[in-house]
């Protein structure tokens, strides 16, 4: 049996792979390693998303308006959706083809990564909850604890 990488697209700036193939087929190391690769573009594609959103809340702030805080909503949850479909994959990866060192280590970085953006969007969305209600002052934050780079 042949591996295959099938690509979709869910959305213009985040695209996913799926592995598909016969129960004794194995992915090639240079497949898991372009597959990494394109996850991590898809992960700067979120990081420079939710930098664009983080000004249009900063907007939203001083000049609430309902239809622009209902695309901000929107397009938080867009971004979660994304965030989770790509862990789901790089999970997977993870649980089905032995990675060498330097692949299992951006994995690592790149899952760190994509879970603290969803936090960030957490925030950013309870901020949001708030700018929409104005429910009286709140402290909005999030406390994270990362690993350490594994050592070359």
């Amino acid at each position: 049996h042949q591996q295959m990488l099938h690509m979709h697209h869910h959305s213009p700036n985040v695209r996913s792979y799926m592995f598909t193939g016969g129960a004794q087929t194995r992915i090639e190391v240079q497949q898991s390693k372009e597959f990494l690769q394109q996850i991590m573009q898809s992960e700067t594609t979120l990081q420079q998303q939710i930098e664009k959103l983080r000004q249009v809340q900063h907007q939203l702030a001083i000049n609430p308006m309902k239809d622009a805080i209902n695309a901000q909503k929107s397009q938080l949850d867009n971004l979660t959706q994304q965030i989770e479909h790509l862990l789901q994959q790089i999970r997977a990866i993870n649980t089905t083809v032995i990675l060498e060192t330097s692949e299992l280590n951006t994995s690592r970085t790149v899952i760190q990564s994509l879970i603290i953006q969803r936090q960030i969007i957490d925030v950013y969305k309870k901020e949001l909850n708030y700018i929409a209600t104005n429910a009286g002052p709140q402290v909005f934050g999030a406390v994270l604890t990362v690993d350490q780079p594994i050592p070359q």
